[in-house]
């Protein structure tokens, strides 16, 4: 039998039941491998040259052969490797995101980016991200 109060509350929801498909949905996940619908991330190129990265990984070893003679000046230069290949992993990425910007703000008195210039420059950004997030 239902009683008055019973029968005007909302359906309760049971405790074994599903939640709704919205509260299911997991946020977008971006990792090395591609974006929350998993396709791989476009136009991914090196952000160092491989000369660049060969000559820092030359660096590192040096740095590392010095280490039993002298740890400390080992540890000093490979804190100033890192905090220089930052620099100049920030400034690619600075110099890549000043070109787009260049791309879409274009030449005064020149039409607007159309939806296709757009479109690639969101591909080119999410190109970026994904390289970010793949450190």
């Amino acid at each position: 039998m239902v009683t008055a109060r019973e029968s005007s509350q909302p359906e309760a929801r049971i405790a074994d039941e599903e939640p709704p498909p919205e509260s299911r949905r997991q946020p977008a996940v971006y990792t090395a491998c591609g974006g929350p619908t998993g396709e791989p991330w476009p136009e991914r190129s090196p952000v160092l040259t491989p000369e660049e990265a060969r000559e820092l990984s030359e660096r590192w070893s040096a740095i590392q052969a010095g280490f039993i003679e002298a740890p400390r000046v080992s540890v000093e230069q490979a804190d100033a490797l890192l905090a220089e290949v930052i620099q100049r992993v920030a400034q690619s990425f600075r110099d890549e995101r000043g070109e787009l910007q260049r791309l879409l703000d274009g030449a005064p008195g020149q039409p607007e980016a159309s939806t296709e210039e757009l479109r690639l420059a969101l591909r080119r950004y999410r190109s970026l991200l994904g390289r970010l997030l793949a450190f």
